[in-house]
């Protein structure tokens, strides 16, 4: 399955990919860090901009890997770059860590061992690691500055150099133990300073690219780029190739089942030890959600995650998660529910006294389990109130749901409640006391609607399946076989109704007093501003002019975000999306940092479902349709005159103006100077 800028990627450049404590997937694109819990993207995208300067990290590829206290380190650029992925922040002073841990010396270069240690270069030779309690203590005797990877074993270290030799060291002393001698090969010219190295079951691989001459009869000396597999026995020490493999490969990883996977340029090789086979999927790799069934590009990384799912980093196309059980959990088929099957809104007058109480004009659907709880569903989250204990809660996106739009309600035969939003479908588990556990799945159970959306109630209940029906058709699935993976899951406690009203009281009640003050200000300013105005201007002008004599560029965006007269006098929902669309966008047109995920949040919509949603009414990405409307309103403005170029690039969101002139050329065939002055003449 390909996950990409549909299903809410920022960007489709991934390069790397570690599972987290909670379940979740860290996912690293090329510019930020996303969080996807295998239903959607749980957060704005991190953009990591503090680093750590290494004088000896000189290599073009990417190093990254995770310590023991879940803290994510990255080398690229010669920069140390780090995130705390428990509370998903940048690690912002990594000198100031160093010192902390008795490091006086700048660092030259960092790895992190098979244990989760840290090794740390200085630039004066003396090679550092931890011994636990965040103790660093240094190896025995001086080391080379040509380091490449550091792995570890049962308190051994084992530091390979670019040379091809390996030193081990004993992790508690730091004494030197033993020094393997590199492989020989003959026909290799260049070894690149790049190492990637993993243990498994009592020995060490080593992956390493390379190069070398060949000669050929139509040609001069030509350079083929290739990648050595290499084991080495703990107990032996000795270094034996175990493959010679085409391409240069970055990653590698052990699946379940004793296989390995080796990753690079366009390459994607399974091998299979045991009975000593290699085969390269990548030419045969198909995907089954979009209609780029074949896919050609480099790959980045690879993730063996708890359950044994592949992730696959794409250069340029996103990445793949594959699974062969996990994916095939959601059940499509293209006969959508009928009416008959479709749910009441509320089941009995009690249930609807209290929709109508708690969530007046807001509620989807209702529901009352076998324990007496009553669950309402609305466009804005999940209401869970229960009579006998008083006790109520909220759930929203911020607590974990894929979306607040709740359009269905079932319970099943274990008393789980099934939660489903308008792109994904979510289970609540009872586990004691009002806590309750949230699940969420989506597009790594198989579950992809590829623009559609759940319609409201349409959710009935066949054997032992739950049916949910969306525009096109169904997607039915066994909730006993959903709840044995092994995904995000988030504990929900209930509040009591008296508490949480109290709480609510002296919550508001500071910030309701600064912004009646604060408004009462505004108020007196903006009447004094007014009747000053109103002084200076003379009686015959007409009000048009004088709205554009106090702000002519409002008056102007405010004509051009004006809707176009329509016939229609009642507008169907999508008109209604597409006008607010335009409108939001518009609104903050000036803002440079207006993208995708500002837009979401400004409609309150989840990320992939915005996209999802656009895709399907324009055929245009949320990143293209900002664009397009900042220049259709750059050249109105630009065309009607009495603003600069400088002004219009402003107005329009771009602080350089140099490259909105480029942008502008690009979109429209002409400068920006050049319409300006077709209006001028």
């Amino acid at each position: 399955m390909l996950i990409d800028v549909r299903l809410g990627l920022t960007e489709n450049k991934v390069r790397n990919i570690v599972p987290m404590e909670n379940g979740c997937m860290a996912i690293f694109t090329s510019a930020d860090l996303l969080c996807f819990d295998g239903a959607r993207f749980m957060n704005n995208a991190l953009v990591l901009k503090h680093g750590y300067p290494l004088s000896n990290f000189h290599n073009t590829y990417r190093v990254q890997a995770k310590d023991a206290n879940d803290i994510y380190w990255r080398k690229e650029k010669q920069q140390l770059r780090a995130v705390n992925l428990r509370t998903m922040t940048e690690v912002d002073s990594i000198g100031r860590l160093f010192h902390d841990w008795g490091i006086t010396d700048s660092i030259a270069d960092f790895f992190i061992d098979d244990e989760g240690r840290h090794w740390m270069l200085s630039v004066n030779g003396v090679l550092f690691f931890q011994t636990g309690n965040n103790k660093v203590q240094h190896v025995e005797g001086h080391v080379n500055n040509d380091l490449v990877a550091i792995a570890s074993i049962h308190q051994r270290g084992y530091v390979c150099h670019t040379t091809g030799t390996v030193e081990e060291f004993d992790c508690k002393s730091g004494k030197k133990l033993a020094e393997m001698e590199p492989i020989n090969l003959e026909t290799a010219d260049s070894l690149k300073a790049y190492a990637k190295v993993v243990y498994h079951k009592g020995k060490l691989w080593m992956l390493r690219p390379y190069a070398h001459q060949i000669s050929k009869k139509t040609d001069a000396n030509t350079r083929v780029k290739q990648s050595i597999l290499m084991c080495m026995d703990i107990s032996s020490r000795q270094w034996t190739m175990r493959r010679l493999l085409d391409g240069t490969l970055y990653d590698m990883a052990f699946t379940k089942n004793d296989q390995l996977l080796i990753v690079g340029d366009e390459h994607l090789y399974l091998i299979d030890l045991h009975n000593n086979e290699t085969q390269d999927l990548m030419p045969v790799l198909v995907t089954d959600n979009f209609s780029e069934r074949r896919l050609r590009d480099d790959v980045c990384c690879i993730t063996i995650d708890k359950e044994g799912g592949w992730w696959v980093g794409l250069h340029s196309k996103g990445l793949l998660y594959y699974h062969p059980t996990r994916l095939n959990l959601f059940s499509r088929k293209d006969q959508p529910l009928s009416n008959t099957e479709r749910c009441p809104i509320f089941s009995d007058a009690d249930i609807e006294a209290t929709a109508r109480n708690l969530a007046p004009e807001t509620t989807n659907c209702t529901l009352r389990d076998t324990r007496g709880c009553i669950f309402i569903g609305t466009r804005e989250g999940l209401l869970i109130t229960d009579p006998r204990s008083h006790r109520q809660r909220y759930i929203t996106e911020a607590d974990g749901l894929p979306g607040n739009n709740i359009v269905s309600l079932t319970e099943d035969y274990d008393g789980d409640i099934w939660v489903v939003t308008s792109g994904s479908i979510s289970c609540l588990h009872f586990k004691e006391n009002g806590h309750w556990q949230l699940r969420c799945f989506g597009a790594t159970e198989g579950l992809i609607l590829s623009g559609s959306e759940f319609q409201n109630r349409f959710i009935t209940k066949r054997g032992d399946s739950i049916c949910v029906g969306f525009a096109d058709g169904t997607y039915s699935f066994v909730p006993s076989l959903l709840k044995q993976t092994q995904g995000y899951r988030t504990d929900i406690s209930m509040i009591d109704s008296s508490e949480r009203q109290n709480n609510l009281q002296y919550k508001w009640l500071i910030p309701i007093g600064l912004l009646a003050i604060l408004g009462m200000g505004f108020l007196t300013v903006r009447r004094r501003r007014l009747r000053n105005n109103v002084q200076l201007i003379p009686t015959q002008e007409s009000e048009s002019t004088f709205s554009d004599r106090i702000n002519p560029t409002e008056m102007n965006l405010q004509r051009i975000m004006a809707p176009s007269a329509k016939t229609d006098q009642h507008p169907s929902i999508d008109d209604l999306f597409l006008e607010k669309l335009r409108t939001t966008v518009l609104e903050n047109l000036h803002d440079e940092r207006l993208n995708v995920n500002t837009l979401s949040q400004l409609l309150a919509m989840d990320r992939s479902v915005l996209y999802r949603r656009m895709q399907a009414l324009t055929a245009t990405a949320p990143s293209a349709y900002i664009l397009n409307l900042r220049m259709q309103t750059a050249m109105q403005l630009l065309q009607e005159g009495g603003y600069a170029v400088n002004e219009v690039a402003k107005l329009v969101g771009f602080s350089n103006t140099k490259y909105f002139s480029v942008v502008f050329k690009k979109t429209f065939g002409i400068t920006p100077i050049q319409a300006n002055s077709q209006k001028t003449r």
